[in-house]
């Protein structure tokens, strides 16, 4: 008995935060989420959702990861190989991205960053967060750090 309680509760949890991931956020939400570092409770729609898990599916089966997908897409002089799986990967990327505090870590060679056109580049996002209107999450992708200006200025749009 007490397993069948355990697992009711369980579902009962994974329910209510699929349900506050679905939820729209407000701006008064959004900056709460991000000020205490809990990204976890961002979320799509219910349709949203399945948009993505869908289209991440297809880009899997085309390329080795979601993020040499997105370099590969968003800064067209980086070269793009052909790995032994037939799988797209970036070919400037380590096997293995570092991952610090969440943010994926790019280990390509500085020389080769310079000699391409954008470093930089503001994207649309197809499958943004569930936020309210006139809210809209995009994304400015870089290969390296930006600062305030740098950020402000960047107006190069390019979709996937």
């Amino acid at each position: 008995m007490e397993l069948l309680k355990l697992t009711a509760q369980t579902v009962l949890e994974e329910s209510v935060r699929i349900a506050l991931k679905q939820k729209t956020k407000t701006w008064a939400e959004l900056k709460h989420i991000l000020h205490i570092h809990h990204l976890e409770l961002l979320g799509r729609s219910a349709q949203g959702d399945a948009s993505y898990l869908v289209h991440k599916k297809h880009v899997l089966e085309e390329w080795s990861s979601i993020d040499d997908y997105i370099i590969g897409k968003l800064f067209h002089h980086i070269p793009v190989s052909i790995g032994k799986d037939n799988k797209k990967y970036v070919s400037h990327l380590s096997p293995h991205l570092q991952r610090e505090t969440g943010e994926v870590m790019l280990s390509l060679d500085k020389n080769a960053i310079s000699t391409f056109i954008s470093t930089t580049v503001y994207v649309a996002n197809e499958f943004p967060y569930n936020v309210e209107s006139p809210i809209s999450h995009d994304y400015l992708w870089s290969l390296s750090k930006l600062d305030i200006h740098t950020i402000e200025k960047t107006q190069t749009t390019v979709s996937l």
